[in-house]
């Protein structure tokens, strides 16, 4: 019955199961009837055994008649023959509940067996049951895909908790480590400026210096504090796009990212024409800042930075002349906490609030490598 699994193999199982029990029904119908016909001929021949054809003349006359002649007496011959008499008068009734047996079997067969099979398999890891689900288009076997996808993902999501959960442990061993070193030294500077003499006027540029460094560590400490905030709250940020001129922007992210260069050379590629567009520019001037930061942090000397812009998108494109992302990076950069050769004083926060940002934005962010460096492009959707 291949013929039959191929022809159904695109129906759903309610359609499926009524062409097996119609087809196997006519079938079951067709054969009580060739079978009634057949014992019906077995009836009129046996009733014919039973008769003596006599034919007699009379005064000229022929008269033919039977005689009823006596017959050996068998209990099996008569068993066999009062049982073909009642499955003669019942055959359609008995030939429409074997043949639907026959319907359900086939059909479990053809449709049923195989998801059984899978579910029963799964547990082992055995992928060839998946493989030759995919030949059949029903529920079950749509199911069982669906199944081996949403495993797939969970497995895909276990694996990438996991890596956060070590991520995590390793930003909590961090920034314990991070926030301990601007303390020491601020106490440190606390007990040094109670031994100067207020009063002595030749400490006073050390005592100046002192208390820039305290600022410095300060805002250190400040800075961890705002990326965990930042962190906790990502999930709460509201986008609110306004309309701004381009060439306006552009400029703003000049002013930043040549404040943020220190001794790396940025090359801005833009075009002279202005436009308004619709965005959240202050969100937008952040994720910016977190991606010139890394590029900087990474780059050998140079960085481009290209502003391309049409109908349907904004997209910044920032490149520079490093070693580019390893593979674990590609997969695994906008996960938070995931922080790239263990770089000191970096939590591993910048890309993944960029990329909650702008998908908030209704855009993404992509990152890939080129033969020159590593490239991280900021899209906007317009």
């Amino acid at each position: 019955m291949d013929w039959l699994k191929e022809w159904t193999k695109k129906l759903s199982l309610k359609k499926s199961f009524a062409i097996y029990l119609s087809i196997f029904l006519l079938i079951g119908i067709l054969l009580a009837k060739v079978n009634a016909i057949l014992i019906s001929s077995y009836e009129i021949e046996l009733i014919n055994k039973q008769f003596d054809k006599v034919l007699e003349v009379k005064e000229g006359e022929e008269n033919t008649y039977y005689t009823l002649k006596k017959l050996p007496e068998s209990k099996l011959a008569g068993l066999i023959f009062k049982s073909l008499l009642c499955y003669k008068n019942f055959a359609i009734e008995i030939h429409c509940l074997l043949f639907a047996i026959l319907a359900f079997s086939t059909f479990y067969k053809h449709k049923i067996q195989k998801p059984i099979d899978y579910f029963n398999s799964y547990s082992s890891g055995d992928r060839d049951m998946t493989i030759a689900l995919l030949d059949e288009e029903n529920e079950l076997s749509n199911a069982c895909e669906k199944i081996e996808s949403y495993t797939k993902d969970l497995h895909e999501q276990k694996i990438k908790v996991w890596r956060q959960y070590d991520a995590f442990n390793h930003m909590v061993s961090s920034i314990g480590h991070d926030i301990r070193t601007p303390l020491t030294i601020l106490k440190g500077n606390q007990e040094m400026m109670r031994c100067f003499d207020e009063e002595n006027s030749k400490y006073n540029d050390k005592r100046l210096e002192i208390l820039d460094s305290m600022e410095r560590q300060t805002e250190r400490i400040e800075e961890y504090i705002e990326k965990i905030s930042n962190l906790q709250s990502i999930d709460e940020l509201t986008i609110k796009k306004n309309e701004i001129s381009l060439k306006e922007f552009i400029f703003t992210l000049e002013q930043i990212g040549n404040d943020l260069s220190k001794n790396k050379r940025i090359h801005w590629i833009k075009s002279q024409k202005d436009r308004k567009i619709l965005i959240d520019s202050v969100h937008i001037q952040e994720v910016f800042e977190n991606i010139i930061n890394n590029a900087i942090r990474y780059a050998k000397e140079n960085i481009y930075v290209e502003f391309l812009i049409n109908n349907k998108e904004f997209k910044i494109r920032v490149q520079d002349d490093g070693p580019g992302f390893s593979e674990d990076a590609l997969s695994y950069a906008t996960s938070p906490f995931f922080c790239e050769n263990n770089v000191k004083g970096h939590m591993g926060l910048g890309l993944n609030i960029s990329s909650i940002i702008l998908e908030k934005h209704g855009g993404k962010l992509q990152i890939s490598n080129t033969e020159y460096g590593g490239v991280v492009e900021i899209i906007i959707i317009l």
